[in-house]
This record gives C-alpha cells, structure tokens and sequence, in this order.
C-alpha cells in the first residue's frame, strides 16, 4: 500500500497546485470539487506521462487505490474496490445517488454502450473502449 500512496503523493508534491491539494485536505479533511478537479488533472497527466495517451485499467486502478490510500476520507466504504462516491452524493445527496449507482449496470450502461456504437467516429481508441465496456455488460450485446 506504500506504493500507491508514494505514486499519489510523488506526482502532486510536483506540482504547486498539488501542495495546496494535500494542504487543503490536511486542513479540512476533504477537497472541495475545484480542488478535485485540479488533483484529477495533476494524476491524469502524470499517468499520461508514464504510461502513454491510453493508460492500461490496471495503472487507473493503481492510482485510484492511491489516492483512497493518500485520503481515506474520501474513499467509498461501501464500493467494492473503496473508490470515491463523492461526486453523485455530493450533487444529489445519498438517497437519489444511490438509486443511480444502483441502476447504471442494469438501466444506463446497455443505452450508453448502443449510443456509443452509434454515434462515435470508429479509431483504436474507441473500439478498445467499447469492447471492455461491452465485455463488463450484463446484456452482452455488441455494436
């Protein structure tokens, strides 16, 4: 677990912006959503550096077990894997957020994967997207 913390914390500590990250949350014991932003932005530019435009799932998953371990308060206690949930309760609050969450696998994913397949221009990108979304589906449907 020290190594996702030390990935986390190594690529904020390179930044300005990312002492006031790790500042913010010291003080306050969360990050308001500007913040989180700027930490989403920092962390996808340093995967983006060390692992290329696409990083692999398991790097994103790394950094995201890093920054649960780097702030445990923003963790999810009740996600499998403990990522954050912040974003639907902080929008919606706990009751509406967790009727989404519950209902994406089975409502919402099939209609966003057909959309998809419909709508977006065809690259490598894209198509390794789909396919890992469409593998991950209950429904198994293809494009």
């Amino acid at each position: 677990m020290q190594l996702l913390f030390q990935i986390v914390r190594d690529a904020l500590c390179s930044k300005a912006s990312g002492k006031e990250i790790l500042e913010e949350y010291k003080k306050t014991s969360t990050i308001s959503d500007v913040t989180r932003r700027k930490m989403v932005n920092i962390l996808v530019a340093d995967m983006v550096e060390y692992h290329g435009r696409v990083p692999p799932v398991n790097v994103r998953n790394l950094y995201a077990l890093g920054i649960t371990t780097l702030f445990p308060k923003l963790s999810d206690p009740d996600s499998k894997n403990g990522y954050i949930d912040q974003d639907f309760s902080m929008i919606f609050g706990e009751e509406v957020s967790g009727k989404f969450l519950s209902k994406w696998p089975t409502f919402f994913k099939p209609r966003v994967i057909a959309d998809c397949c419909k709508n977006l221009t065809p690259s490598p990108v894209v198509d390794e997207l789909l396919l890992s979304a469409q593998q991950e589906s209950d429904d198994g449907g293809k494009c």
